[in-house]
């Protein structure tokens, strides 16, 4: 086939949505001759970072995997598909190794591998990042940590995109801003669309934003809840969370969640200047800076405080629903 586009991510730039989209429109992108893969994974093409990061792989699973890459590619070529797309965010995580193993991989398939990420601001991104990250067990009481890690190439973005880069060469990687000034139209999936040479005003099922914000309230509840019933005990899950990822995605409330002040946003995007300047000087050549950094949309100053008749509500829907799935009225699942 001639091309593979493989979306990357990173973190909090609309994957979610943007994989749903393209599962939801299999039979739309085969009216241009694209075709969202399903052997990496039916949303998320997640078997390419989980077999090709491992350092020692599964070979049965790698070869199981490789002869249904194999099989869907062949029978792709046969319908006159021209352009293949995968996407996985954790891809954006990979070392340099595992990138050229992969590399090396999708090279005996495709003539092209393009490679699109979407960066965002760091502090923005993070922000945005903390609802997921109470879902999943945090317990930190603010939107930002005091200091980054430096070693996560979800954030570091000159080091992500270099291990790319290394890997699949740096004509072949295509670094898009996520901002909606940037966005073709503003919009995330027309971009998308666009990146792989396909028409935005195809035939294209509508599809909302996944992964929703948790209020400043709920935020506040979850951060002291999970002190009390922690993600992990001995380094293994623990099975008393239960649902409790996906137990407040439809808490009536339509409160924004928590948001950095604005000294601590700057505070936070200070660690990254450099970094950002060095990425806009390889990457985006006719830009004055890589992002737009007008910090005025945060707060001077925050409120977060959980009164107790508060988090009394909060509870006593948690509890509503978990009686509701006990007596089998709610088929929600952990995700």
């Amino acid at each position: 086939m001639k091309k593979l586009v493989l979306h990357i991510g990173v973190k909090k730039t609309g994957s979610t949505t943007l994989q749903q989209f393209l599962s939801k429109n299999r039979p739309n992108l085969r009216e241009q001759n694209a075709v969202y893969l399903r052997s990496p994974g039916k949303i998320v093409g997640g078997k390419f970072f989980e077999l090709f990061q491992a350092r020692e792989p599964d070979r049965t699973k790698v070869d199981n995997f490789t002869a249904a890459f194999r099989r869907e590619i062949l029978g792709c070529e046969d319908t006159g598909v021209r352009v293949a797309i995968a996407s996985d965010e954790a891809l954006c995580e990979m070392r340099r190794d595992s990138a050229v193993a992969l590399q090396q991989f999708l090279s005996s398939f495709f003539k092209e591998v393009e490679i699109v990420v979407y960066l965002r601001r760091q502090d923005e991104a993070m922000a945005s990042h903390y609802s997921t990250s109470l879902r999943g067990g945090g317990t930190r009481l603010v939107p930002l940590p005091e200091e980054p890690d430096l070693k996560l190439k979800t954030l570091h973005y000159e080091q992500m995109l270099e291990v790319w880069a290394s890997a699949f060469g740096e004509s072949w990687v295509r670094p898009r801003l996520y901002d909606r000034k940037e966005l073709i139209d503003g919009d995330l999936l027309r971009d998308f669309l666009t990146v792989c040479g396909l028409n935005p005003n195809g035939n294209f099922n509508h599809i909302d934003n996944a992964n929703t914000e948790l209020s400043k309230d709920v935020q506040l509840f979850m951060g002291m809840l999970n002190k009390h019933i922690p993600a992990r005990i001995n380094g293994k899950p623990n099975p008393a969370r239960g649902p409790l990822f996906h137990m407040f995605d439809d808490f009536p409330d339509t409160g924004k969640g928590m948001k950095p002040t604005r000294g601590e946003a700057e505070a936070f995007y200070q660690n990254f200047r450099e970094i950002n300047e060095n990425v806009r000087r390889r990457w985006f050549k006719g830009r004055e800076k890589l992002f737009d950094e007008d910090f005025s949309k945060y707060p001077e100053k925050r409120s977060d405080v959980l009164t107790p008749e508060r988090a009394v509500e909060i509870a006593a829907f948690m509890w509503s629903k978990l009686q509701r799935r006990g007596s089998g009225d709610d088929d929600e699942s952990e995700g």
